[in-house]
């Protein structure tokens, strides 16, 4: 009996790890999300697209959207975003972004897209969070070259190449690591991932892209639980929307209710104005409050433009002078307010500190801002986030 006894318990015991024991953990998902593989931006204003569940078109060819279902991930997750463009005949410098919505804000904006000029403005979910929902969160912003590919094989490039310049590039290739977004990614039903560029001829660029994605292959490296909240976004996505050009006139301010916990800011600023002595084309100091306290002041300039020299085969040159001879100088090289074509703009990181929830007035000033006018076309895109880290 008592072997019987022994023989059952060992049984039993045996049954109970069984059934205790963790379902084995899935291998780590290493995956790329083809985005577009030579897809073509251009400014088609008399052309009918299908939108037949591919990427759809919108606002003339310049905008490409297309919804997405993020693969679910339970650990930490590297995110890359890699982008390629070539220009496929716009030999000018442009403004460009990669950007997406998430679930219901992602239906509302192509249900708006769709209505075209007869699309209710005041329901546009650009420029800042209200309650109507959240504007796009910026992946990436970039500006486009001065006509690498189309015009680096141009009969007359070699003539154009400055001696510093080993050959004309036939591409230009920028990445961004997203990992940070990966929450908001996670939570979404549907991604609206998008591309924008601000081309106004019919031959405009070529663009491929992709979203490489790998997680994490420690059990315990779980997936981050941080908030990412778009706040702001100024870039001019519609065809009935403005270029902004508030600043010249007031703050861009937003009012955020019910966040707690640690809060930092990230912040993508370019300036345009296509003229001497415009936006574009002078340092303009930013200056970034909360509850009207400046927590930073910077002024978003590059003045290393000329390094992207060999991405702009196009660009306009001429002679100047020079210590004791003359110079060639391009308009490519000239610095700017973020602006160096060719170029991927970062985000400015801000701190915000802690946050007990309530009401917080955050602010963007850039007090020298000038106005626009039929000779001075100055406006800024500006787009915004937040992380909300709890403290629970």
């Amino acid at each position: 009996m008592n072997r019987t006894i022994k023989v059952l318990a060992a049984i039993g015991c045996a049954c109970m790890l069984w059934c205790c024991q963790e379902a084995p953990t899935p291998p780590p998902l290493d995956q790329t999300i083809a985005l577009w593989e030579g897809e073509s931006v251009a400014f088609l204003p008399d052309t009918v697209w299908p939108n037949d569940g591919t990427w759809n078109r919108y606002d003339a060819g310049r905008i490409l959207m297309r919804p997405f279902v993020f693969p679910h991930c339970e650990r930490r997750c590297s995110i890359d975003l890699e982008v390629t463009l070539r220009s496929a005949g716009d030999p000018w410098d442009k403004s460009g972004a990669v950007f997406a919505l998430a679930g219901a804000d992602g239906r509302r904006f192509i249900d708006r897209l769709q209505d075209g000029i007869e699309a209710d403005t005041t329901q546009y979910l650009g420029v800042m969070l209200d309650e109507r929902g959240y504007p796009a969160l910026e992946l990436m912003r970039f500006l486009t070259p001065f006509g690498a590919g189309h015009f680096s094989t141009h009969p007359k490039a070699e003539s154009w190449r400055p001696v510093y310049v080993a050959k004309w590039e036939d591409e230009v290739r920028w990445q961004r690591d997203l990992s940070a977004f990966q929450p908001w990614f996670d939570e979404a039903d549907t991604l609206w991932i998008g591309v924008y560029i601000d081309t106004w001829t019919s031959k405009g660029y070529e663009i491929e892209g992709a979203l490489h994605i790998k997680e994490s292959a420690l059990e315990c490296d779980l997936a981050p639980t941080h908030r990412i909240i778009p706040f702001w976004n100024t870039t001019r996505y519609t065809h009935d929307q403005r270029e902004y050009n508030g600043f010249a006139s007031a703050p861009l301010k937003t009012t955020l209710e019910g966040i707690g916990g640690r809060v930092s800011c990230g912040l993508i600023t370019t300036g345009h104005g296509g003229h001497e002595g415009g936006d574009e084309f002078t340092p303009q100091l930013h200056q970034l409050a909360v509850d009207g306290d400046t927590l930073k002041s910077w002024t978003p300039w590059r003045d290393d433009c000329a390094a992207f020299r060999r991405f702009n085969p196009s660009s306009g040159s001429w002679m100047v002078d020079h210590l004791d001879g003359q110079e060639r100088i391009a308009s490519s090289d000239l610095s700017r307010s973020n602006w160096c074509p060719g170029s991927q703009v970062l985000p400015e990181l801000i701190d915000l500190g802690y946050w007990e929830g309530g009401e917080h007035e955050i602010s963007l000033s850039i007090p020298h801002a000038q106005l626009a006018g039929p000779d001075a076309f100055n406006f800024w895109n500006v787009s915004g986030y937040l992380m909300v880290e709890s403290m629970d």
